[in-house]
């Protein structure tokens, strides 16, 4: 129930989606690190409650990351790591757990929206960090600061 390394530094580009069952795996670690991919496929990760740490970690070629659907016990730490040409993000889902997009400067608007959008509302419980590079948090709007915060999010950039 782990794709620990199954894509590591795999010189493929994309993926078909119909090719990938992630639905019973608890634990992603370093599951597509360092692949040249630069479409990743949607990915059901309501079970990935071990983590995703390093998922798509040094993918510098990624640009898109299609839907990833989440629940609020799936933990991000370091998903992106590396990411510098992300443009594209999509979440369904709960995410409940601090998300770090910090390498990621092209993140679009829309990527940002889905993001807020998908954020659990932690009113009434610890706070959490959600954290942007400088040039997506500069870009961000006083309307997007604000559902962040009324979520009870600590945002970062």
């Amino acid at each position: 129930q782990s794709t620990e390394n199954m894509f590591y530094c795999a010189k493929i580009t994309q993926i078909p989606e119909e090719l990938l069952d992630f639905s019973q795996v608890k634990y992603c670690y370093m599951t597509f690190r360092q692949a040249k991919l630069v479409t990743a496929p949607a990915l059901n990760l309501l079970n990935c409650t071990e983590g995703t740490s390093w998922l798509f970690g040094q993918c510098y070629d990624l640009k898109e990351v299609r839907p990833l659907t989440v629940s609020e016990k799936v933990t991000f730490p370091n998903m992106v790591m590396g990411c510098s040409a992300l443009e594209k993000i999509t979440f369904a889902g709960t995410i409940g757990q601090e998300l770090n997009f910090q390498w990621s400067p092209l993140l679009t608007n829309d990527s940002v929206g889905s993001i807020i959008d998908h954020l659990k509302d932690l009113t009434g419980e610890a706070t959490k960090s959600l954290k942007f590079h400088p040039d997506v948090g500069a870009k961000l709007t006083q309307i997007q600061k604000a559902e962040i915060t009324a979520k009870n999010w600590i945002l970062v950039y």
